[in-house]
């Protein structure tokens, strides 16, 4: 007998194991996986055998206040609901939805959810979560949803954090910008730099170059054969009417001397003038030139005969004192000329003065001729020239004694006319050159002509032979074979010292070179003949001295 209420509790069971077998057979899973970072839930439901009308009614989105990832899964795979999951899925509040799949396609007959994707930080999902109402008929076929290629529901959030990375990417870009346009000014300020260091560079090699040429210059405007042509003689017009003044402009004119006719101070003087380039630094690094003419030191005075010879009788006169110290002397009209020139050294001219000497001593012969014939003299012949006061040669001589002593003044005697234009070139020549002597003259070694009888030596030593031997040939009367004799034996000086100090006595090494051979010619006709004393102690004398005021003789 079957119990009622069993077979009721059966038919109860029966439909619940129905129920549960149904709901096995649709293998709705509910994975939920929770952490900080994000939230993963996976639903799937197989309903191939589920019966009844079913359909997704609504479907709820957990969202939690972070944004986190939501991933819910479902596949239902035999309903008849008229209802779309995407009508429910519009329902759901706003989702952060980022490279998730979405619905894409729901059928009338088969309707899936997919992916859901959101974020969230730290929360627990349940299956109760995402509640659900599945209506299926058994009679409906089975279809697959495809979650591939679905479309996006763009939220605030997403839209904010695209602007936001936009605007993250609009300030890299920018930033890129300003460091790209910082690197390219830094290149064209270390350019300019260099370019500027370039033109520096080059404005001080031009500089230098400039300099160099006008110190160039300057030396060729002293060198004798070039500084003639720098050179201006300045005459007296007074000197031309003097005798021989013709003669001066031809000579100068044969030497290709610049020269000029100006009024002087004095009378009868010639002045040079110097044509001097002079080089300034105006600007750090600019050169300015500029040529100027230069008076020099010295001058020419040329004093005719008969003024001389008058100077002469009077300094004479008031020496002995047969005249006051007004009278104008030789001595006094020099101190007068230099006072006008400015301290200028002067250079006196004397012209004919032995011509004076010889005409004077034929008026005493014929004066004496006259005593003795008898004659008194007759009337003075037409052109007769003017007796001059007599003076001797002793009294001339006193006369330039005092004045050479006084006014330190030069005196050149000139007899014949071309004498006074080859004088007058001879102190423009000397007067161009004086810079280059006193250059010259201050070297430690004065007497030393640079490059004359120089010996090259190269850093083999080559040519140290050659000094040695020409050091001894410094000797008087050492020819060249006994120094290529005492060369050969001793070949350096060191050799020949080290040889002095081995021997025992200083006798014996003062005839230490004495009985070495110098053969002269070749063949039959070659001698010999030895060193001697003289030259052995001469040589041991230069070598061992130690007075350095030692005159070797």
């Amino acid at each position: 007998m079957v119990n009622p209420e069993k077979h009721n509790g059966d038919n109860s069971m029966g439909g619940h194991r129905n129920e549960m077998h149904q709901s096995e057979r649709s293998n709705q899973v509910v994975q939920c996986i929770s952490s900080d970072d994000d939230l993963s839930v996976d639903c799937h439901a197989d309903a191939e055998s589920v019966t009844g009308h079913h359909a997704v009614d609504s479907v709820y989105s957990y969202n939690h206040g972070k944004s986190n990832s939501l991933v819910i899964g479902s596949h239902l795979s035999h309903c008849n609901g008229s209802s779309k999951l995407t009508d429910a899925c519009d329902d759901l509040p706003d989702l952060n939805v980022d490279n998730g799949p979405c619905l894409s396609h729901v059928d009338s007959q088969t309707s899936t959810m997919s992916t859901i994707t959101s974020q969230s930080q730290a929360s627990v999902f349940s299956s109760d979560s995402v509640p659900t109402t599945f209506g299926s008929d058994h009679d409906s076929q089975a279809s697959e949803f495809s979650t591939t290629g679905c479309g996006r529901k763009l939220t605030k959030t997403s839209r904010n954090a695209k602007t936001v990375q936009k605007e993250e990417r609009e300030k890299v870009r920018q930033r890129k910008m300003e460091e790209q346009e910082e690197r390219r000014r830094v290149k064209e300020e270390e350019r300019a730099l260099k370019q500027q260091k370039r033109e520096e560079l080059q404005r001080a090699k031009a500089f230098e170059k400039s300099k160099k040429q006008a110190q160039q210059a300057a030396i060729r405007q002293v060198k004798p054969g070039e500084c003639l042509k720098f050179m201006t003689v300045v005459i007296d017009p007074a000197v031309l009417k003097t005798p021989g003044g013709s003669t001066v402009l031809d000579i100068l004119q044969k030497a290709e001397v610049k020269y000029e006719i100006v009024a002087q101070p004095l009378p009868n003087i010639v002045t040079f003038w110097r044509e001097v380039t002079k080089v300034t630094e105006t600007e750090p690094q600019q050169l300015h030139s500029h040529t100027q003419d230069v008076v020099e030191s010295q001058i020419l005075l040329v004093l005719p005969l008969t003024d001389f010879i008058e100077l002469v009788h009077a300094s004479q006169t008031v020496r002995r004192g047969l005249a006051s110290d007004d009278v104008d002397t030789l001595t006094t009209y020099i101190q007068r000329a230099r006072d006008l020139l400015e301290g200028r050294q002067v250079t006196l001219l004397i012209q004919r003065l032995e011509g004076y000497f010889r005409d004077q001593k034929t008026r005493e012969d014929r004066a004496f001729r006259g005593l003795v014939l008898g004659n008194q003299g007759g009337q003075k012949s037409k052109g007769q020239k003017v007796v001059l006061p007599d003076v001797t040669r002793l009294d001339v001589e006193e006369v330039l004694l005092d004045l050479q002593m006084r006014c330190q003044c030069n005196v050149k005697l000139l007899e014949t006319d071309a004498e006074l234009g080859k004088m007058i070139l001879h102190y423009t020549r000397a007067v161009a050159e004086t810079p280059f002597k006193k250059d010259r003259l201050k070297t430690c070694f004065s007497f030393h002509i640079d490059k004359k009888g120089c010996v090259k030596v190269d850093k083999e030593g080559q040519g140290l032979a050659t000094v040695w031997r020409q050091q001894l040939q410094q000797f008087k009367n050492v020819s060249a074979d006994m120094a290529n004799a005492i060369v050969a034996e001793y070949p350096s000086p060191w050799l020949l010292y080290q040889a002095y100090k081995m021997c025992p006595t200083e006798k014996c090494a003062e005839e230490l070179l004495q009985d070495i051979l110098v053969r002269r010619g070749a063949g039959v006709l070659s001698t010999s003949r030895r060193i001697g004393k003289e030259l052995s102690r001469r040589v041991h004398q230069l070598l061992t001295a130690t007075d350095p005021n030692l005159v070797i003789s």
